[in-house]
């Protein structure tokens, strides 16, 4: 603190962590886990965590909290899933993070295309931008090869100044995570 205000992206900061567990995560679901896992223990204590999964549904497995230990269970808890409905769950991840006070982040693992969704990606993007949340996407270079699934990860991470990473294996996935660790805190 300086002179009784918070340095930028510590204190008031909120991230939601929103984790793809549809049936795209079958092959690297451990290793997502553990990147996730380390992305939370690794962030300032004084920032807000919460930590969902989806597949066709929204799971809230650990609400805003500075408990990192009941953010790792939950991120352990999680089982793979169905189909994959990333941009419904994610409107429904900003609209929990809307009236919130301070810096508020979207951190999305996702390792493919949404096949579930009824709501388009320019929806959620246009209502982060409103709610001033960042989104940020940690995406395998499996959704990479899928044009339409890269581009509209791209555009949503962009317009709300986030950014879109396409990891090719464990350990780009926790360079990814680190990078947007760096940028949330300073």
């Amino acid at each position: 603190m300086l002179a009784g205000k918070m340095l930028p992206g510590f204190g008031n900061s909120n991230v939601f962590i929103l984790f793809d567990t549809s049936n795209y995560m079958y092959r690297s679901f451990v290793f997502a886990q553990d990147a996730i896992a380390d992305f939370i223990r690794t962030m300032p204590e004084a920032t807000k965590i919460a930590f969902y999964s989806y597949s066709r549904d929204l799971s809230r497995a650990a609400l805003l909290t500075a408990d990192r230990f009941s953010l790792v269970s939950g991120v352990r808890s999680t089982v793979a899933g169905d189909d994959a409905a990333l941009y419904n769950s994610l409107l429904l991840t900003v609209k929990d993070a809307a009236p919130l006070q301070g810096r508020k982040a979207i951190v999305v693992f996702s390792n493919g295309p949404d096949n579930a969704s009824s709501v388009p990606p320019e929806d959620v993007a246009e209502l982060a931008q409103s709610t001033g949340t960042i989104i940020y996407i940690v995406s395998t270079h499996e959704a990479e090869a899928t044009p339409v699934s890269s581009a509209a990860f791209e555009r949503m991470s962009k317009a709300t100044g986030g950014k879109a990473y396409f990891a090719r294996n464990w350990r780009q996935e926790k360079e990814a995570f680190a990078s947007i660790r760096d940028d949330l805190t300073h």
